[in-house]
C-alpha cells in the first residue's frame, strides 16, 4: 500500500515540473496581458494543490510524520487552492466570451470563492469542512458541502455561458473555441467521477494539467492571428477570415466591411510620444470590441493606426451602422486635454465574386476620402 501512495506522489511531482515547464515559456507577447496573467495564476493554484496533496499522500500513506495542526493547515490550504482554480478558470472563460475585464461583474462573482477560502481556513480550528481525525486521517466535516458546492457553481456556471455564447454568436470560429471551453470543464468533472472509483490514480490532476496544456497550445496557436497590443485579430487572421466568409455572400446574406483609422495619429506619436499612441490605439480597440460583442461583428486590426469591421447587415443597416460609428468615433477622451476622432469608410457587398484583396481596397478607397474630407476641415 505504500509503494501506492508514492507513486501517486511521484506523478505529481512530475506534474509539477511539467507545468512549470509551460509556466516559463508564458511571456506577455504569447496573448493579451490579462489572459497570460490568469493563466500563470491558475498554474500557481495548481502548483499550491499538488504541493500540498503530495504532503497529505505521505502522510495518509504513513511515509512522513507531521504535526496535526501542521496537516490541518496544509489541508486547509489545499482545499483554498482548489477553490482559486474554479474561480480563476471562471474568470479566464469569462474574459474570452466577453473580451473585456468586467470589474463588478468580477466582484461579485469572487464572493462565493472568498467566503469558501475562508470557511476552509477556518476549519482548521472549527472542523466545518474538514478535520484531522485523532489519527491524524483527513476527514470531512459537516459543512464539507461548501466547498464542493463552490467550484461546481463556477464550473456550471462557465459551462452556461460558454453555451449561451455558442448559441448567440454567429461566428463560427467563436462557436468552437466556446464549445471548446466547455469540453475541457466537462472534462475535468468527468475525470472527477473516475477519480472517487479509481483513488490511487490522480486522474483529476493529470486531466488539469492535460487543460493547462491545451490552454497554452490555443493561447500560442491563437497567437499567430492575435494583435498582442489591442486584443484584435490580426491582418492574417482578416484576410482568412474574409476569404471564407465571401464564400457565402449573395443578395439574401449580403456583408458589411468597414476601415477606420484614427485621424492625425502621426502627431499624437510625434508631440506625446509612441506609449500616448499605444494607449490611443488601446482604447479604439476596445470601444470596437465592445461594439463587436454588441453587433455580432468580426473585428480586427488592419495595421498601424487602421482598423476593420465586417458585419452581417442588409443595406439599410449598412448606411446605418456607418452613421453609428461615426457617431461613436466623432470624439473619443484620451485625457482631460487629449481627444481623438477616426475616419471611417464602408464597402457594402453581396457579391461572391470579388475576393478578399478587392473588398478591402474598395472600403479602403472609401476611407481615405472621407479621410481627405476630414483634413479639408480640421
Amino acid at each position: 500500500m505504500t509503494n501506492l501512495y508514492l507513486s501517486y506522489a511521484i506523478i505529481e511531482f512530475f506534474l509539477i515540473l511539467y507545468s512549470y515547464s509551460i509556466f516559463l515559456k508564458l511571456s506577455d507577447n504569447l496573448g493579451s496581458k490579462f489572459e497570460v496573467t490568469i493563466l500563470k495564476l491558475i498554474i500557481y493554484s495548481f502548483f499550491v494543490v499538488l504541493v500540498t496533496d503530495i504532503i497529505w499522500t505521505l502522510v495518509e500513506g504513513d511515509i512522513i510524520h507531521v504535526g496535526l495542526f501542521f496537516y490541518s493547515f496544509i489541508n486547509g490550504i489545499s482545499l483554498c487552492g482548489v477553490v482559486c482554480g474554479c474561480y480563476l478558470w471562471y474568470s479566464f472563460v469569462e474574459y474570452k466570451l466577453n473580451k473585456h475585464d468586467n470589474k463588478r461583474r468580477k466582484i461579485i462573482m469572487s464572493i462565493p470563492a472568498i467566503f469558501t477560502i475562508i470557511i476552509n481556513l477556518t476549519s482548521i480550528f472549527t472542523k466545518w469542512t474538514f478535520y484531522v481525525d485523532i489519527n491524524g486521517h483527513y476527514t470531512y466535516g459537516s459543512f464539507a458541502f461548501i466547498q464542493t458546492f463552490c467550484c461546481y457553481f463556477y464550473l456550471v456556471i462557465t459551462i452556461f455561458n460558454c453555451i449561451n455564447k455558442a448559441i448567440k454568436t454567429k461566428i463560427k470560429e467563436e462557436r468552437k473555441e466556446y464549445m471548446l471551453y466547455t469540453t475541457y470543464i466537462i472534462f475535468v468533472i468527468i475525470s472527477r467521477i473516475f477519480e472517487d472509483c479509481f483513488s490511487m490514480i490522480p486522474i483529476l490532476y493529470l486531466s488539469i494539467f492535460l487543460i493547462i496544456q491545451l490552454l497554452f497550445l490555443t493561447i500560442q496557436n491563437k497567437n499567430i492571428f492575435f494583435d498582442s497590443l489591442t486584443g484584435l485579430n490580426n491582418r492574417r487572421k482578416l484576410n482568412s477570415y474574409l476569404a471564407g466568409k465571401l464564400k457565402s455572400v449573395s443578395d439574401a446574406h449580403p456583408i458589411g466591411i468597414f476601415m477606420l483609422d484614427i485621424n492625425n495619429f502621426k502627431i499624437i506619436n510625434d508631440n506625446y510620444g509612441h506609449l500616448e499612441g499605444d494607449k490611443a490605439l488601446q482604447v479604439v480597440a476596445e470601444i470596437i470590441s465592445d461594439f463587436s460583442t454588441s453587433n455580432n461583428a468580426f473585428t480586427a486590426r488592419y495595421g498601424g493606426d487602421e482598423f476593420c469591421i465586417i458585419l452581417d447587415c442588409d443595406f439599410i443597416n449598412y448606411e446605418r451602422t456607418i452613421k453609428n460609428l461615426q457617431n461613436l468615433f466623432k470624439n473619443i477622451n484620451l485625457s482631460k486635454d487629449e481627444t481623438i476622432s477616426l475616419s471611417i469608410g464602408g464597402y457594402f457587398c453581396s457579391n461572391n465574386k470579388v475576393n478578399a484583396k478587392e473588398v478591402l481596397d474598395y472600403a479602403d478607397k472609401e476611407l481615405y476620402t472621407n479621410k481627405k474630407e476630414w483634413h479639408k476641415f480640421n
